[in-house]
């Protein structure tokens, strides 16, 4: 928040998806691959399941095969924790068995980060699908901030404000999580499950000098691509 300071492998049991899009306990999943004969699923598509035994607390990966006039194998990882409703223009995946592989590890990744004027430094670009622990240090003099942007939009061309910050879930870009306030010379940290795709790491911090001089950080260079792959 912008502030101002003065595969298929062992068939256990399966289930047929298809939940309501007002169901009680169900996961929102993102498409990462497919394969197949006129799949009705596409890569980048959120499918919504419902939770089971057999696809877990959306903490894992699934493998679902399905057809009737069709054919595909699919994978899909988890977009959401369980939740109360499907994710907005989510797809229900009628048709499709999945399940959780059972000898699934959740894969972690951690990123430490660096927050200086005037630049965003993680100490890798890319980590895999699944959870990622951020320890972000403030090794400035200013107070910065920490923002996780899913886009596809390059690391300085983000939807901006008047006052050059960063427009918050503007056009073309989500904002999935952020640390408000990492005071100078402290650290603060930032757990988030990620999906493959485009990122970007960013301080929308606007800092106003004593003489009166208006620093927005983004402008000045704080932001820096990321990707899960």
């Amino acid at each position: 928040m912008k502030r101002l300071i003065v595969v298929l492998g062992a068939l256990a049991a399966l289930c047929v998806v298809t939940p309501a899009a007002n169901a009680v306990d169900v996961c929102g999943y993102v498409v990462t691959s497919t394969n197949g004969f006129l799949c009705p699923l596409r890569t980048g598509n959120t499918v919504c399941l419902s939770v089971s035994a057999t696809t877990g607390l959306c903490e894992a990966p699934l493998q679902c095969f399905g057809g009737r006039g069709f054919f595909c194998l699919a994978t899909l990882v988890p977009r959401t924790g369980p939740q109360a409703q499907c994710p907005f223009a989510s797809k229900r995946a009628t048709g499709f068995k999945c399940f959780m592989p059972t000898r699934f590890v959740p894969q972690r990744s951690n990123v430490n980060v660096e927050l200086a004027e005037f630049h965003v430094s993680p100490d890798r670009s890319s980590v895999p699908p699944g959870h990622v622990h951020f320890h972000v240090s403030n090794v400035g003099e200013d107070m910065h901030e920490f923002l996780v942007i899913r886009t596809d939009l390059a690391p300085d061309m983000l939807p901006v404000n008047t006052d050059g910050s960063y427009e918050e879930d503007g056009p073309g870009t989500d904002l999935l999580d952020e640390i408000e306030l990492v005071p100078s010379g402290e650290s603060r940290d930032l757990d988030i499950d990620l999906a493959a795709g485009h990122y970007v790491l960013i301080c929308n911090m606007v800092h106003m000098e004593e003489n009166g001089e208006v620093e927005v950080h983004y402008q000045l260079g704080m932001h820096t691509a990321f990707t899960v792959q």
